[in-house]
């Protein structure tokens, strides 16, 4: 993240990659500078389904200058895929 009053994303890390890099290499050499991102106009449903299928932790959402505006995890997608009786199983069955 770059800029002087304005969060600007330039990269981002794969957790695989974060694991298995050299301990001392710079997150520049680590990170990807093309990602996926969300905008705020989309439909939640649009942006849950495609953190499920780029298989994401999270997507940033950015406004048409670049700015990050907030982020949507891995959590937030599936309380909007999966059906209400499922999520209330969830804790249940992993908790």
């Amino acid at each position: 993240v770059e800029g002087e009053g304005a969060w600007k994303l330039v990269g981002v890390i794969a957790l695989r990659s974060l694991i298995l890099a050299d301990p001392s290499a710079p997150l520049a050499e680590v990170m990807r500078t093309e990602f996926q991102t969300a905008h705020p106009d989309e439909a939640a449903n649009e942006v849950a389904q495609r953190i499920a299928e780029y298989n994401l932790l999270a997507l940033p959402v950015m406004d048409e200058a670049g700015e990050i505006l907030g982020i949507i995890t891995v959590d937030d997608a599936m309380e909007i895929l999966l059906p209400k009786d499922w999520r209330q199983r969830l804790p249940r069955l992993f908790g």
